[in-house]
């Protein structure tokens, strides 16, 4: 069942324009960042996103096809596919938070649920795109590029 839907995902969305359309992504994802920096400055709070620099450093990178920075954004994607189910445990579970003493900043709705869920779907399809044997092999290692 795998292979038939990778295979009708890879039909619809050809590796080139999944490829493209993670690279913008992440840009997009880098510049919503800084906007909530933005925000969040102007009422005295938060500190500097490196999501930003990195936003714009992976999106060249990737439209460049350096291999390099396909690495650097599967390391950036990892961080919400392995703590997202974390903290969605620890939000469902009641009192599994309190009982390893982690503190909340405030209280969770069933709408960070579902975002975490949306976002979670769309870094783990960023990420089996950037995994890919076909844009895998399109990236050049830093020997091809100095040789």
């Amino acid at each position: 069942m795998k292979w038939v839907v990778s295979r009708l995902v890879k039909r619809i969305v050809p590796d080139g324009l999944a490829l493209q359309v993670v690279a913008w992504l992440i840009l997009v994802n880098g510049f919503a960042r800084l906007l909530g920096f933005i925000l969040a400055y102007g009422n005295g709070h938060g500190s500097f996103p490196l999501d930003v620099l990195l936003g714009v450093a992976i999106f060249f990178g990737l439209r460049a096809r350096i291999n390099g920075w396909r690495i650097a954004a599967m390391i950036c994607l990892m961080i919400p596919l392995l703590l997202y189910p974390v903290v969605a445990i620890l939000i469902v579970v009641p009192g599994l938070a309190a009982a390893i003493q982690v503190t909340t900043s405030g209280s969770f709705e069933t709408v960070d649920l579902y975002y975490m869920g949306v976002v979670w779907v769309i870094a783990l399809w960023m990420f089996t795109v950037l995994l890919r044997p076909s844009v895998r092999s399109a990236f050049k290692s830093r020997r091809d590029v100095i040789a």
